[in-house]
């Protein structure tokens, strides 16, 4: 499965250009969107609710699952916990299909020997109050370097890696890794196709995203991968969707 992170829903949740963008989704094999939301439009739930309600509903109809994307590290903070919470309280009538956890641990301002522990408590306070399966996101190194994420790892729909990297055999390499330290989670691998990054990092610029879904798809094959998650949407409409011949 392929999934992308959607950090700007505005085209996405605009009823005009809604339609177009799940048809070009579709056209990237696209099967789940991460949806991320503004504070504007929290502040809007009435409008934001029926605009969310509005494009799920198109979306399942095209095969297209859609996930709430959630991400700030100053929810790792105790003190700031409640707003996470709060959060998914506001929006649980919405029919998401899931939840998208995507901390970054190493921007946190708490002290660094708490990070991980802090942040394995964080999500696991998302997941006993979120009503939609959730997925949390980090960089692969964590998951040899904490029991509590393994732990963890069993009460989530799956656990998405950070492996940013373009050498096939490298990203293979670490998946199995994760597998083999965490036997019973379910693992994601996150790709990066953003022009910010280094050539070495992402796959922005490639002639064509078949080809490098293609290679991936085979690189990943028996390791029990659930799903490639692509970092993110604006980003990779940027990429033809098929390489020319």
């Amino acid at each position: 499965m392929h999934s992308t992170y959607a950090w700007h829903s505005q085209t996405l949740l605009n009823p005009k250009s809604s339609q177009e963008e799940l048809t070009t989704l579709s056209q990237y094999g696209i099967s789940r969107i991460y949806l991320g939301l503004s504070a504007a439009q929290l502040q809007t739930p009435s409008q934001t609710g029926y605009a969310l309600n509005n494009l799920i509903k198109r979306a399942h109809i095209q095969g297209i699952a859609v996930d709430l994307l959630l991400g700030d590290p100053d929810w790792i903070a105790p003190e700031h916990q409640g707003k996470l919470l709060s959060i998914i309280n506001g929006l649980k009538d919405i029919p998401f299909d899931g939840m998208m956890l995507d901390i970054e641990i190493e921007q946190s301002q708490v002290p660094a020997e708490q990070r991980v522990a802090l942040w394995a408590q964080t999500v696991e306070l998302a997941i006993q109050n979120s009503p939609w399966l959730v997925t949390s996101a980090s960089h692969w190194r964590w998951y040899s370097k904490s029991p509590a994420v393994c732990e963890q790892n069993k009460s989530l729909s799956s656990a998405s890696l950070m492996i940013y990297s373009t050498n096939v055999e490298v990203i293979r390499r670490r998946a199995l890794e994760a597998q083999a330290v965490c036997p019973d989670a379910q693992i994601s691998v996150s790709q990066s196709v953003e022009s910010i990054l280094s050539s070495q990092e992402s796959w922005a610029g490639a002639a064509g995203f078949d080809e490098v879904r293609g290679r991936l798809e085979k690189a990943l094959a028996g390791t029990g991968v659930k799903s490639i998650d692509w970092q993110d949407w604006d980003s990779l409409k940027k990429i033809p969707p098929r390489a020319a011949r």
